[in-house]
């Protein structure tokens, strides 16, 4: 007898569902179902190089500032034009608001329901429950995305188009009082993040047998994390870096050379990425990534097992990328600056290509643009870390559903499980620029 289960995919960022077919004790079929095909090409082509960052922010609600940087930093790059240091300062801090403010919704609106419902504090039907049997949650969630929003828009000009941010610079600088305001409420916010990060490390150590279901096979991490300056501002090089330590380092207007696009019927986007030389890796992007970038900085190039990831403690490292948000933004901002000092450059467009990588709240975002020259877009390529990641989303959805068949559960429990895991990755539907209507897996 066959079985046909739908769940809908709740709390990610777009619509999609879940579509299982099981036969006895047998997955036959799992359909990751998209609500529309996204093809931001079309739009974007033949457009003013200089409209583009007015247009990739629409692309998502929640990393508009990622999505604006990347553009700004290929053109930046196609144009050969070096920015005032004052103005890669401000991007950083949008950028860092950002992380805050993405990570606080995917920690504690995503992951920490699950991870309450796993050790028996609230039930599947209750998450607004969280506010019951915690009370001190939502109200730190508030606070940390008030703080984020002030930051943002402080330096970025809103939370939703970031345009103070333009290619050869910024068009305003924030003023010494902006400043001190900001320090202030960043000071405050540290204590909050603190508590946080021991209330969910206690909750992993009452679910600790449980969430080892949840750990990914030897991923190929892959990011662009600026550890000398200690930016998500991304450099011109990326990073794809294997389980014992060993790097490849490419520089990012190559990266459509590395990262072969593939059509992979079993993706839950319609293009899954691999490293040209080895087929068999599947990539990670995210926290756990930018985590191996440092790991492996402090070896001092010498090779380190880095270990499998584990999807539930990304939330942890989450409220540890907020805790770096923060207490690196109070440094930038206490950083002395004349108010003065130039704040951007003119723009000379010319026949060019640039590409750019940014450490997106959900991992590395790449941008690559092809400019004619009456500076307009000829062709445009962008990775997001949701497209980057669909090779592990496939297989970790394989795993949960053959672990749970093994150990006899139903399919509601199994399908809650495989959500579970889902959330963990904090996938953006939305975003992902080259989406397929659905995946199967025969």
């Amino acid at each position: 007898m066959k079985i046909r289960l739908s769940l809908p995919m709740t709390r990610i960022e777009g619509e999609s569902r879940l579509i299982v077919t099981r036969e006895k004790d047998r997955i036959t079929n799992v359909i990751y179902n998209m609500a529309t095909v996204r093809d931001f090409k079309g739009v974007i082509i033949g457009q003013h190089v200089k409209d583009l960052p007015k247009i990739v922010p629409r692309i998502c609600g929640i990393c508009p500032v990622a999505h604006r940087i990347g553009a700004i930093k290929a053109i930046e790059t196609a144009f050969d034009i070096v920015t005032p240091p004052i103005a890669e300062l401000l991007r950083e801090l949008a950028l860092l608001g950002e992380i805050i403010r993405s990570h606080t919704y995917s920690v504690f609106f995503s992951t920490l329901p699950d991870i309450m419902f796993l050790a028996d504090q609230i039930s599947r039907q209750d998450i607004l429950g969280v506010d019951r049997i915690q009370p001190r949650v939502l109200p730190i969630a508030s606070k940390l995305f008030n703080c984020a929003d002030e930051l943002i828009t402080a330096t970025a000009g809103n939370t939703n188009m970031a345009f103070n941010l333009i290619p050869g610079g910024i068009l305003q600088n924030i003023t010494i009082t902006q400043q001190q305001e900001l320090v202030q409420q960043l000071h405050a916010a540290i204590s909050h993040i603190k508590w946080a990060k021991e209330y969910y490390s206690w909750l992993l150590s009452e679910i600790e047998g449980e969430i080892q279901k949840y750990t990914l096979p030897q991923p190929l991490f892959i990011s662009c994390f600026d550890t000398d300056k200690n930016r998500f501002s991304g450099t011109d090089q990326v990073e794809l870096i294997s389980e014992d330590g060993a790097k490849k380092t490419f520089p990012c207007i190559r990266y459509p050379e590395i990262l072969i696009e593939q059509d992979m019927l079993e993706a839950p986007t319609k293009i899954a990425y691999f490293e040209s030389s080895n087929k068999s890796k599947h990539l990670l992007a995210g926290p756990h990534a930018r985590l191996t970038t440092l790991q492996t900085r402090s070896t001092k190039g010498k090779k380190s097992h880095i270990g499998m990831p584990n999807l539930f403690y990304s939330g942890l490292l989450r409220l540890d990328e907020i805790e770096f948000a923060i207490t690196n933004s109070i440094k930038l901002l206490e950083t002395r600056w004349k108010t003065s000092d130039d704040i951007s450059v003119a723009l000379q467009p010319q026949t060019s290509s640039g590409a750019s990588s940014v450490e997106a709240p959900r991992g590395t975002l790449l941008y690559r643009v092809d400019i004619n020259n009456r500076g307009r877009i000829k062709d445009i390529d962008i990775r997001v870390p949701t497209e980057l990641n669909a090779k592990a989303i496939s297989l970790i959805v394989k795993k949960i559903m053959t672990i749970c068949l093994d150990l006899g559960w139903t399919n509601e429990q199994t399908l809650e499980r495989v959500k579970m895991a889902v959330r963990c990755f904090d996938p953006c539907v939305s975003c992902a620029t080259q989406t397929d209507i659905r995946f199967r897996e025969k």
